[in-house]
């Protein structure tokens, strides 16, 4: 079940229907409700327990995606550290189509969401460095 941040709107399961849509149905159906015959107590417990489980569904939802969102940040941090880690180290590597390389770290860049080191004036991605050594020649 999917939901809107801030509205509380519902996408899901629900057909777009809000939790306001729900109260003013459950406030309309009392309305209109056959006074000889009224809405069993069972019945009208069991549609605000679905209203609570709904309600607890979208706060899971929404700190689920709280929390996704936050990790994707976390990850970008740790890769821009590890990235800046290597200014000024030697690294040597393998790039994905076999050519191998080596050089002293000497700039990062994020390009199309992808951590590149500069090494020997060449951009070369951070996954391709095999080794890192803390000198001043590559390994």
């Amino acid at each position: 079940m999917s939901t809107t941040s801030g509205s509380g709107l519902l996408t899901g399961g629900l057909g777009g229907a809000s939790r306001d849509d729900f109260l003013r149905l459950l406030v309309t159906q009392m309305r209109y409700q056959d006074p000889m015959s009224p809405m069993d107590n069972r019945d009208f417990l069991a549609q605000l327990a679905q209203f609570a489980a709904v309600e607890q569904t979208t706060k899971l939802a929404n700190d689920m995606n709280a929390y996704f969102e936050m990790e994707k940040v976390n990850e970008r941090e740790k890769v821009l550290l590890s990235a800046t880690w290597l200014l000024g180290r030697a690294v040597s590597g393998k790039t994905s189509d076999g050519a191998l390389f080596s050089g002293t770290v000497e700039g990062a860049s994020l390009k199309d969401g992808l951590w590149y080191v500069k090494v020997g004036g060449e951009d070369r991605s951070l996954a391709d460095v095999q080794q890192v050594t803390t000198g001043g020649t590559a390994p």
